[in-house]
């Protein structure tokens, strides 16, 4: 979105520099019509590297929340805290996230649920090797 609307800005200096316009006229007719396009893909941008950031941190936390739950054996109650505590950061993490169109978020869906799940299957069979290790012991 903001290469596009850079691409078009430079664009339209171009041609108003072209046909001979003054500063005045370019700025008036060609640079503050795209002002409000611009502060708003600025903004997308900033908020969606918001989002990713906050979405590495959640990540961490989950790895963490993982390797401390295949360690400790039963669940403690730490740990039942602490994942309470991830809910209510991805809740939160949903709720300031921007939201996608529904063509991107239909583009990306096949590849992200495939990944997904892939993920999820390598989670259960490390959980299946643990517990018949600890179950051996």
């Amino acid at each position: 979105m903001l290469v596009g609307l850079s691409a078009f800005s430079t664009l339209i200096v171009t041609l108003s520099l072209i046909q001979g316009a003054t500063i005045e006229n370019l700025i008036s007719t060609g640079i503050t019509p795209l002002m409000p396009g611009i502060m708003l893909a600025m903004k997308a941008y900033f908020d969606q590297d918001d989002a990713a950031i906050r979405a590495d941190a959640l990540k961490g936390f989950s790895e963490s929340l993982w390797r401390k739950g295949m360690e400790s054996g039963p669940v403690a109650d730490e740990l039942l805290v602490e994942c309470r505590q991830l809910q209510d950061e991805i809740l939160e993490h949903r709720r300031r996230s921007p939201l996608l169109f529904d063509w991107v978020y239909q583009l990306l869906r096949r590849e992200d649920e495939q990944f997904m799940n892939t993920g999820a299957e390598a989670l259960v069979e490390e959980a299946s090797r643990a517990r018949r290790y600890s179950a051996q012991i």
